[in-house]
């Protein structure tokens, strides 16, 4: 189902006079893998199971928000019985796969640094550094210099993954 078909049916829906609504809830059973969850809507009507965390159902691109088990949220339904997450109040993570830009705060500051690439120049910069030292120690310069050898986590934010 594309976005397409997603407006299409709600348009249906209105045309039906099929009612589309919202509802607000406590979030559980978050299923990543699945990217569906269950919610409990705060108007004391029974759970709904199922509920969709990205409108496409089985897509494995675009934008997705998985929320914490207990956080609050809004839903809103797409037909009878089809409900997608519109908000919430605490993600655990944020997944956005796009195929040819991600841009963060106007892209002003270039692209991401690739940690495995940057780790290699680096080290190789210490080799090159620690043959001058050496050969500076043989001529009677006496030059210390502690270790600088590094790896990709002293250069990387696990929370953020490209």
């Amino acid at each position: 189902m594309t976005i397409k078909d997603v407006i299409y049916n709600m348009f249906q829906q209105f045309l039906n006079k099929e009612k589309i609504y919202s509802k607000t809830g406590v979030i559980s059973n978050v299923n990543e893998t699945t990217r569906l969850c269950n919610v409990t809507p705060n108007d004391g009507s029974p759970i709904i199971f199922n509920v969709r965390l990205q409108a496409i159902k089985d897509s494995t691109t675009g934008f997705v928000q998985i929320p914490k088990d207990g956080t609050e949220c809004i839903i809103s339904f797409i037909n009878r019985s089809t409900a997608v997450l519109i908000s919430c109040k605490e993600i655990t993570k944020l997944i956005v796969d796009a195929d040819t830009l991600i841009q963060f705060n106007g892209g002003t500051l270039g692209g991401m640094v690739k940690v495995s690439n940057l780790v290699s120049a680096y080290n190789s910069v210490v080799t090159d550094l620690n043959v001058i030292k050496g050969a500076l120690n043989g001529l009677g310069v006496p030059i210390v210099i502690t270790s600088l050898t590094k790896s990709n986590s002293d250069f990387e934010n696990t929370k953020i993954k490209q």
